[in-house]
């Protein structure tokens, strides 16, 4: 067998590997959104994907394409796929070709070697969409450009096959004009190597070809500005260049993007994308080393050919580098069609370290590196394609099957994106609609009240990557017009089903004004004034934006009990209808957002509190509520009450009792039982509440009114408890369902006097035997049984709580960071423990009495609450105050005590509620 022949069944023997490598497990994965949206437009034959296209992000040539291979082979996952895998498997004999056209047999070999191998490809070839024919296509280029580079006189043979290459790209994708732009300056650059009368035929034939090739684009041109300039995701940022380069590099290597992680944060899956670090490192050590050494043994050739494909790889990335800083929305793959320049440059320097000349222990030590790190990279890189199922594509197919086997004609789904895959695979009776909601609200209300109209039920779909209803609209439409009942969960899929009551539509907002820092205005409100446990509290909020913001905040809504804790809460972005970010906001624009509460399944029957704050989400600061007289009135605004009705299903679709440790049951007593128990700290100090969080439940209705009792105990000491009815004593077990969880959130006060130490935290029931819960660990703090040094006394009290003995000045106000520091000297004058952890205020007024600054907090900033006062001890409490405006001559400092529940401030023996400081604080 001859040379050639032994190479030719080399390449043959690569180009089945390479086809048996991109079949298998090709349908083991249903389509996911862009595959099905390839498959909708073939199906639908060339006019409709041309049609369609032309308000898309990609032109019509690859959809074309793909509607004449399915008439031949159907419509499957495996024969769409199938024509991605025919053009990546045709690019293995096809870069060997070029590679030994522009080096010689063994560059090429190693390329192909190379390519067949590679992650991306197998796992592009396994892709319903155009990536494996854009790299194709830019290969070819490539081999035209090296065609009339070796050539003198530019034949119009290569320049016409040059012309539909072109044409072609530009018709498979948009940034194909990267590629071209490279392309045309690599021939300028042999244009103007070139002399006399030659240059001017070669550049007057070369003209006339660029001029044909962007005439046959015309027809499309118009379409292509259009979306170029349409295209956008707002909220993306520009990548830095390193971050960028790095991306793309792993991206190439290891074909997978979410296995890369984010830049700047831990990688999902380290090994693999070390090895690709590692791979990088050599590729460029061994790239220099090749340069280096053809330079000093003159090979201009060889350097020139390498320099072609380095061109052709590095402009066009710098290219897009570009333009990402203008569009930050490019995903790696839109440039996918690179790496056959990479993988040429790679053979070229596998093929030389092969067989060195000189430098033999370098070359070899060079060659072993990158075999090896390539080696580890598409080996793990394959695993995570074919066998990782954290990074499998969305399983639609999953889902219809689920939906065909739960679904009647009275049910509607509804997908919060535009489908054109779950329509494809399900076969059931509902009607399915996809709703896109960015800058088109109405529409999309209308959209929901044709398809759920008769309906009983609708099953909201919702894509891991759909971005269309960021600010939840259709859940919140759903939720007032009915109940959320089940919840599922499909790889890259959430479907919520809702139980209809009454017909879907916009409730009305209620005028409200609640000012937030001037910097918005809480303009209307809507909100449920009943809702039951284990389902959402549906609330709208319309903002309106007086003037600029330099900040995207966030609003959040609260459901919060009588004693303020916090029982659940929904953050969302603040957005406009445009899905806008604050800092995009048009000033004075007004929009709305829509937030559902979720209500524990367990949480006791009562009447509870919304609230809103909104806040910065970096440094998690809130914007003050300013009341009528411009004063800071907190961060919170209560919007409303609402009341909680007991569960109407056994069911938690919303995953309110995640977080709570489920165990088995044990008895409390007769017919109640404890499922389960949480204590949110494991350490406390004397004085300190202590939370705790109980799952209870009865087994039968009518059972006695007993009290449940929490206490911490050491040994038969009890160091705290706390007796009530479930609820704050409004949840008396004989009302409770049967079988249904009861939640009970209580804090428990420690004794001020209690030692340092373990002890432990039980329940019972009524005078049943206690159950233990969990341990904890008391731990003391440092007493100040005598006065510290202060500058100023003050000498006046809070009877039965505190006296303020003395202040001091501790830090002038400071411009730059608009702060003042007063450290306050507290003596506990109580005869009793005192049962509320009061908080203390600061505030500084102006000449006019308006608040210009203020600090709030428990004494010691929480570390000495109210509640671990024994009589007598001097407590230490510092406040560093925020100034909202610089203090000017004849401003006063008060100090206040108040309730952080009801906001009831303490009156002092002068029958005032506020103690003045004697000094000021002026810049």
């Amino acid at each position: 067998m001859t040379n050639r022949q032994r190479t030719q069944w080399g390449i043959l023997g690569l180009t089945l590997l390479a086809f048996a490598l991109r079949i298998h497990r090709i349908d083991v994965q249903s389509w996911w959104w862009d595959e099905g949206y390839s498959t909708y437009l073939a199906r639908h034959g060339i006019i409709t994907a041309i049609k369609m296209t032309s308000v898309d992000i990609h032109p019509p040539l690859y959809y074309v394409l793909l509607s004449i291979w399915g008439t031949f082979t159907g419509y499957t996952e495996f024969s769409t796929r199938l024509f991605s895998t025919f053009l990546n498997v045709l690019l293995i004999p096809f870069i060997y070709q070029v590679g030994k056209k522009g080096f010689n047999e063994r560059v090429g070999f190693w390329a192909a070697l190379v390519s067949v191998f590679s992650p991306l490809y197998v796992y592009y070839s396994q892709e319903v969409r155009m990536y494996t024919l854009f790299a194709l296509e830019y290969l070819a280029a490539i081999w035209l450009l090296m065609r009339l580079a070796e050539s003198e006189r530019w034949s119009w043979r290569t320049l016409g096959a040059l012309i539909l290459v072109e044409s072609a790209m530009m018709y498979t994708h948009y940034f194909s004009s990267v590629g071209i732009v490279c392309i045309n300056l690599v021939l300028l650059v042999l244009l103007a190597r070139q002399h006399g009368a030659l240059r001017w035929q070669n550049a007057r034939a070369w003209f006339i070809s660029q001029v044909l090739a962007a005439v046959s684009y015309f027809p499309w041109l118009p379409f292509a500005i259009r979306q170029s300039l349409r295209h956008s995701d707002e909220r993306a940022t520009p990548l830095p260049f390193m971050d960028f380069i790095t991306l793309v590099w792993h991206f190439f290597n290891i074909g997978v993007r979410g296995a890369l992680g984010n830049p700047g944060q831990e990688p999902p899956r380290p090994f693999v994308v070390a090895a690709s670090g590692w791979f990088g490192v050599f590729f460029v050590a061994a790239f220099v080393f090749v340069v280096v050494r053809w330079w000093r043994e003159r090979r201009t050739g060889d350097l020139g050919m390498l320099s072609l494909w380095t061109a052709a790889f590095a402009i066009p990335l710098l290219a897009v580098f570009g333009l990402m800083q203008w569009k930050p929305l490019i995903h790696p793959r839109y440039v996918m069609m690179l790496t056959p320049a990479l993988f040429l440059t790679v053979g070229a320097l596998l093929a030389d370290l092969s067989q060195p000349k000189r430098w033999r222990w370098l070359s070899w030590g060079l060659l072993l590196a990158l075999l090896l790190s390539i080696s580890a990279t598409f080996a793990r890189g394959l695993w995570i394609v074919y066998y990782d199922e954290a990074y499998y594509r969305a399983d639609t197919r999953s889902l219809a099957r689920y939906l065909d086997s739960v679904t009647t004609a009275d049910d509607a789904i509804v997908f919060d994106s535009e489908d054109y895959t779950l329509e494809q695979y399900y076969t059931g009776p509902a009607p399915i609609r996809g709703i896109k909601m960015r800058g088109r609200e109405a529409a999309g209300l209308a959209d929901l009240q044709a398809v759920s109209a008769g309906k009983k039920r609708v099953f909201l779909i919702h894509w891991d990557l759909s971005v269309t209803d960021d600010k939840r609209f259709l859940p919140f439409l759903l939720e007032t017009a009915g109940r959320l009942a089940d919840h599922q969960t499909f790889h890259g899929y959430d479907v919520w089903m809702y139980e209809l009551e009454r017909p879907v539509e916009m409730p009305p907002l209620t005028p409200t004004a609640v000012n937030f820092n001037n910097t918005f205005y809480l303009q209307g409100l809507f909100s449920e004034t009943r809702a039951y446990a284990g389902e959402g509290v549906p609330v709208a909020l319309q903002w309106h934006m007086p003037a600029p913001v330099d900040v995207d905040y966030k609003v959040s809504v609260f459901l919060l009990d009588e004693a303020g804790q916090l029982i659940n809460n929904m953050d969302i972005m603040m957005m406009n209808e445009l899905h806008r970010y604050t800092t995009r906001w048009d000033v004075g624009e007004t929009t709305t957002t829509y937030h559902v509460v979720p209500v524990p399944l367990g949480t006791p029957p009562g009447t509870y509190r919304i609230a809103t704050t909104v806040y910065e989400e970096e440094a998690l600061r809130g914007l003050d509520v300013l009341d009528e007289a411009g004063n800071p009135a907190g961060r919170i605004a209560v919007l409303g009450t609402v009341e909680i009705m007991p569960p109407r299903l056994l069911a938690d679709p919303y995953d309110t009792m995640e977080g709570i440790p489920i165990e088995k049951p044990r008895t409390l007593g007769e017919g109640v039982a404890l499922d389960g128990a949480l204590l949110p700290k494991t350490s406390a100090a004397p004085g300190e509440r202590l939370p705790v969080v109980l799952l209870l439940h009865a087994d039968e209705a009518g059972l006695p009114d007993n009290p449940f009792t929490v206490e911490i105990v050491r040994g038969d000491t009890v160091l705290g408890a706390a007796t009530d009815h479930v609820g704050y004593g409004r949840y008396p077990v004989s009302q409770w369902q049967p079988g249904y969880p009861v939640l009970e959130r209580r804090f428990v006060i420690i004794s001020p006097d209690a030692g340092e130490g373990p002890a432990t935290v039980r329940v019972r029931w009524g005078e049943g035997e206690p159950l233990t819960i969990g341990e904890i660990t008391i731990e003391g703090r440092a007493r100040l049984f005598e006065p510290p040094a202060f500058e100023h006394a003050i000498g006046e009290s809070f009877p039965g709580v505190a006296e303020l003995v003395g202040a001091t000045l501790a830090e002038p106000y400071n411009a730059a960071t608009g702060t003042a520091t007063v450290r306050l000297v507290w003596q506990a004058i109580n005869d009793a423990p005192i049962a509320t952890p009061y908080v203390v205020s600061v505030q500084v007024l102006n000449a006019e009495g308006r608040l210009i600054g203020q600090s709030d907090h428990e004494p010691g900033n929480g570390a000495t609450p109210t509640t671990s006062w024994v009589a007598g001890e001097y407590i230490e409490d510092t406040h560093t105050i925020t100034f909202r405006e610089t203090p000017q001559a004849g401003a006063r400092i008060i100090v206040v005590m108040y309730d952080p529940v009801t906001f009831q401030r303490l009156t002092t023996t002068n029958g005032t509620d506020t103690i003045e400081l004697p000094f000021s604080i002026t810049p």
